[in-house]
């Protein structure tokens, strides 16, 4: 029986190289210490355009398991276009 990190590995030998480059970019990314700002980061932090960096693993985890709030009524498009008439 293979180990998991082996049926991962085949999983990954499969998939379409531009898929391949996102398996990599999402592991580099989980790879990379939290507090390690990216090139783009430090310039705009240099810059003034940044006052902090947030914890990448924090905010996707947050967007991960965030549930929309259900509204009834009548659709906002739909209430726009009727005023406007």
């Amino acid at each position: 029986m293979a180990t998991e990190l082996e049926q991962v590995i085949r999983g990954i030998e499969k998939l379409t190289p531009s898929e391949q480059r996102q398996v990599r970019d999402a592991l580099d990314d989980l790879l990379r210490p939290p507090d390690e700002p990216t090139a783009l980061q430090q310039r705009l932090m240099e810059a003034g355009l940044l006052r902090h960096i947030g914890n990448a693993r924090q905010r996707a985890e947050h967007i991960r398991s965030f549930e929309p709030v259900e509204l009834g009524g009548e659709p906002v498009s739909r209430q726009i276009v009727r005023e406007r008439r």
